[in-house]
């Protein structure tokens, strides 16, 4: 007979909590707040978002033109011009600090992460701790020094090459939900779920591409983790550590090494897309990259945006640049601010079918369904 599910006692709970607190103050300590948004931004409502339009953001600097009306789209296509003022964009910390946004949902929560069933909507009528902040931009000193990028030519070049051994084994530009804007491939690798039968599988870009390549991506992607280690909520990485040790989803590996978070990764290259959510189970991670970058903490030079258009937000990135978002917030990259750059903009996630393991047949751990019943239970108001 399976053994009850387990609940921390009360004193567990205390200490749990004062350690969160704790870290809270010292991520507070690290980060800017983003200035309050003017009043005369736009902010767009969800629905417009993810129904009615199909908009993108014009990042193009001065001089510049790379972005471009589609001749066809289902949606009626808008656009924000970074550099018509549309969304606001905060200055750039120092490079020892980072930016954070004041939580917009902490008096009506939009979502709520939880160790048994991720990022998830709450019942309104339901009182719940607020989330995490919709975006994090980490203090660049760390993200170049974590990545090992910081002066470092060679070592950017060759994760771009290894980009481009990629995109060269997609068959062709992924299809994932919205139309992909530019003149090359999106692609996506790693873990994904089978489509016509259960379970995870690793994409075949695994297999096409070099080792070499492989390791060179894992290994990036592995440094990002430390970093999202760092600097992520308690509260997103407890909810990691259990669905890991519950379910033993497959995470993202390579030759020699392995992740311990992500299962999968996409990028671009001179692509941007609409305003979207993604469907992760935890939080996302993003960098940009440019071919032939010598990556400096003081470096000013911004070459694309990452905006979210419900909040009146774009957040400048320079290469090398981390950002940690929240999926379900709409968000979209914007298009690169030079002609003459190629801006690789490159995203670590974990998909929430591949937590589940894609498969409705497998029976649920005893503490699943302890758990799914209390969340069934508080979020449609049963006593």
């Amino acid at each position: 007979m399976a053994a009850p599910a387990k609940f921390p006692s009360r004193q567990g709970t205390k200490n749990r909590r004062k350690k969160l607190n704790k870290r809270r103050h010292k991520l507070a300590a690290w980060f800017f707040s983003c200035p309050p948004v003017p009043d005369h931004i736009y902010r767009w409502s969800e629905r417009q978002l993810l129904k009615e339009y199909s908009l993108v953001i014009d990042g193009s600097a001065e001089g510049n033109k790379t972005c471009f009306r589609p001749e066809s789209s289902k949606k009626e296509w808008r656009c924000c011009s970074i550099r018509e003022g549309h969304l606001f964009v905060p200055d750039l910390p120092p490079p020892q600090f980072g930016l954070v946004h004041p939580n917009p949902i902490s008096s009506s929560p939009k979502a709520l992460i939880t160790p048994q069933f991720g990022l998830v909507y709450p019942n309104p009528n339901v009182s719940t701790p607020a989330a995490p902040p919709p975006y994090r931009l980490l203090p660049r000193e760390d993200a170049l020094k974590s990545t090992h990028l910081l002066g470092s030519m060679p070592r950017v070049n060759k994760l771009c090459s290894a980009l481009d051994a990629f995109e060269k084994a997609q068959r062709k530009s992924l299809k994932r939900g919205v139309p992909i804007f530019g003149d090359h491939k999106y692609t996506c690798a790693g873990t994904q779920p089978c489509r016509a039968s259960a379970g995870v599988r690793e994409t075949y870009h695994m297999a096409k591409v070099d080792d070499a390549h492989v390791e060179t991506v894992v290994s990036y992607v592995r440094n990002l983790e430390r970093l999202f280690e760092a600097f992520a909520e308690s509260e997103v990485l407890q909810m990691v550590q259990e669905a890991r040790k519950l379910l033993n989803y497959q995470i993202l590996k390579g030759a020699g090494r392995e992740c311990n978070i992500f299962g999968a990764f996409a990028f671009g290259r001179n692509v941007y897309l609409p305003s979207h959510q993604d469907k992760d189970f935890v939080y996302s991670i993003i960098s940009v990259h440019v071919r032939d970058g010598y990556y400096l903490k003081e470096d000013m030079k911004v070459v694309a945006y990452f905006g979210f258009p419900r909040l009146g937000v774009a957040v400048p990135l320079r290469p090398g640049d981390v950002l940690i978002i929240n999926p379900l917030e709409p968000h979209s990259v914007s298009s690169r601010c030079y002609e003459s750059d190629e801006v690789f903009c490159f995203s670590a996630y974990l998909k929430s079918s591949n937590v589940g393991l894609n498969d409705n047949k497998l029976e649920l751990h005893p503490r699943e369904k302890t758990l799914a019943e209390e969340y069934y239970k508080s979020n449609n108001n049963i006593m």
